[in-house]
């Protein structure tokens, strides 16, 4: 899909669609947009300090000292055909008068984990639109997770444990064990089931490495993370 003059739009469209449905469908009293500012994050700042990272041998079962490129080193750039369509989307959302929200310093995850907090705590009811796993550690009593793709799926506390396996407030003990490669966050990786069932049995992440030499090698991946 593109004009006459070649500006790809499949994004813009299926943008807008979507926020039509979620409109007609829901009728929230407040909406926004939040965006990623393109400009380092204060986890850019951090992973500034890391030059090396341990990483943990299982054939030799020692650690060794890795080179560390850096939070999100390893993640591609945007599609072009996507670049070009961003102007068309926020004036989409300009058109609908819908807020766009950014924060120079902190991701659209950050800026959109503290806002459904702060909303919560002021007694409404959160929906954050995204497929993305990691905001399932927001869902309480009054936010939920909110998925389009699938056909408008509806995440509260119970569908969290029934997706990953534990409740919201474990989910970022699950995520770290597992690690992110895209993000290049230095972790060790998990099979998606081992790393449920160390959390189910230690608690935390924290336990868990207190307790390392409990963990059974059939919990592990074989392959550390880069």
């Amino acid at each position: 899909m593109s004009t006459k003059t070649g500006l790809p739009t499949a994004a813009t469209y299926v943008f807008v669609n979507m926020l039509r449905k979620l409109r007609d469908d829901f009728s929230p009293e407040y909406l926004a947009a939040v965006f990623d500012v393109a400009a380092p994050t204060f986890r850019d700042q951090q992973a500034e300090a890391l030059t090396t990272v341990r990483r943990f041998d299982l054939k030799t079962q020692t650690f060794q000292e890795v080179e560390y490129h850096g939070y999100k080193a390893n993640r591609a750039e945007m599609p072009g055909e996507l670049v070009l369509q961003l102007p068309s989307i926020r004036r989409a959302l300009e058109a609908y008068r819908i807020p766009i929200l950014e924060l120079a310093g902190y991701e659209a995850d950050d800026v959109i984990g503290t806002l459904a907090r702060q909303a919560a705590e002021r007694s409404y009811s959160v929906y954050v639109v995204s497929s993305d796993k990691d905001m399932l550690q927001l869902v309480n009593e009054r936010v939920h997770v909110l998925n389009p793709p699938k056909d408008n799926l509806i995440c509260d506390a119970a569908k969290v444990e029934e997706i990953l396996g534990v409740p919201p407030e474990r989910v970022v003990d699950v995520m770290a064990l597992r690690g992110d490669s895209i993000d290049n966050i230095p972790a060790r990786r998990h099979r998606d089931k081992g790393s449920v069932e160390l959390i189910k049995r230690f608690g935390s992440v924290e336990e868990t490495l207190a307790r390392a030499a409990e963990v059974e090698k059939k919990d592990l991946s074989g392959v550390p993370a880069e």
